[in-house]
């Protein structure tokens, strides 16, 4: 068996994928303090099933990721995976190449891939037992560890020859026989007790066994006797469900005869409601007649009661009227009385006018000195006085340009 190479991928000061191959002889790894070279011994520990985080030198587990710098971000995982070159069939496996992987992811989780598929550590310890190669083999010998095994106690000595001897493999499956054994013990220990516990119940067993035998038996019986009542009752049923089939017939067709009845009932129904529209719109037309004709009505009282207040307005000018004709009546009789003293007055004004015209004919050629003094009296002189056909009415007639006292200019 012989290790060819080791890869690594964000494993403590690798971020990047670093492939390390072991040629024939001896291979060194040659560094200054702090490049990491301790690094790749604690990977070969760790993908080995190392569970120690103070082994691998931290605080814990997650410290074996890559956690990033200032030029780098942080790994989410770390892988670590070992080959060996089995063609001398060492390990226990057909394959001429054995690869052995562990990742680690930052929340905490880890797997172990044996040949690129998932296994448990328990395999890989297995897979290496006997030959020296695993997280407590001696083929991993770091810096003073040889004084610790030199010095360590004598069962930690003899841990390491029997790894060198190749024994540990059979103790330890000497060991995972015993702790077989002393389960098989414990399990056969509790038989032990359940089949004392059962022995002790076997009496009240028996009889309650023969109680259920028994009580098969009456059930058994019992359920002959249940399938009698049941075709019993099965054959009464049959006859009362064809009374009740007959009946349901005869249901079924008054039924359709009260659908139909429904049905006819319903037309009736839908051809009244028509109907009631009809005559709600009827209705409602007579109203809005009703309503105009109210208010014409209304329209006319209105106006026969201005009708009414005019009559009464013409009635009281007619009162009026009348009274202002018996005034008018009675002025005129003082007036008639006036103008018959007035004609009385005129006849003897005529005749006086009639003497003076007479003087005036006389003396109008003698007395040249009078006769603008005649001419200026008389227009005064030729007074006339007329009566109209109503009686009413006076004119005196002065001289041509005067006036009646009504405003009417004289002929």
């Amino acid at each position: 068996m012989k290790l060819s190479r080791l890869e690594i991928f964000g494993f403590k000061s690798f971020p990047q994928r670093t492939d390390i191959r072991f040629d024939a002889g001896i291979t060194g790894i040659v560094g200054p303090n702090g490049s990491g070279k301790s690094n790749i011994a604690d990977a070969v520990r760790w993908v080995l099933g190392e569970q120690s985080a103070r082994a691998l030198r931290g605080a814990k587990m997650e410290d074996v990721i890559f956690s990033g710098t200032q030029k780098r971000r942080l790994m989410p995982y770390c892988e670590v995976s070992l080959v060996f070159d089995n063609q001398d069939g060492k390990l226990r496996s057909d394959r001429a190449e054995v690869m052995v992987t562990r990742r680690a992811y930052r929340t905490g989780e880890g797997e172990y891939f044996l040949n690129k598929k998932n296994c448990r550590l328990k395999d890989i310890v297995e897979l290496f037992q006997d030959t020296g190669v695993g997280r407590e083999g001696y083929s991993i010998i770091g810096q003073g560890h040889i004084d610790v095994i030199l010095s360590g106690k004598g069962e930690e000595r003899r841990a390491a020859f029997e790894e060198a001897a190749g024994i540990s493999g059979f103790r330890s499956r000497k060991e995972e026989a015993e702790r077989k054994l002393e389960r098989t013990q414990e399990y056969l220990s509790r038989a032990g007790d359940l089949l004392g516990e059962l022995f002790s119940r076997l009496e009240p067993l028996k009889a309650q066994a023969d109680a259920a035998r028994a009580y098969l038996r009456l059930s058994e019986q019992l359920r002959s006797l249940d399938a009698n009542i049941f075709l019993s009752r099965h054959e009464r049923v049959s006859r009362r469900l064809s009374g009740l089939t007959e009946n349901l017939q005869a249901l079924a067709e008054q039924v359709r005869a009260h659908e139909a009845d429904i049905a006819r009932l319903q037309g009736e129904r839908r051809q009244a409601e028509a109907d009631m529209a009809r005559a709600d719109a009827l209705e409602a037309e007579a109203k809005e007649a009703l309503r105009q004709r109210e208010e014409a009505l209304n329209a006319h009282l209105l106006r026969c009661q201005r009708a009414d207040d005019a009559l009464r307005a013409a009635s009281d000018e007619a009162a009026r009227k009348e009274a202002d004709a018996a005034d008018a009546r009675r002025e005129a009789e003082g007036i008639l009385s006036i103008l018959d003293a007035a004609r009385a007055e005129g006849e003897q004004g005529r005749m006086l006018a009639l003497q003076a015209d007479r003087a005036l004919k006389v003396n109008w050629d003698t007395s040249a000195a009078n006769k603008n003094g005649t001419a200026e009296i008389e227009p005064a002189l030729a007074e006339s006085w007329t009566v109209s056909d109503d009686g009413l009415t006076t004119v005196f007639k002065i001289r041509e340009g005067v006036t009646f006292h009504d405003g009417t200019p004289l002929d």
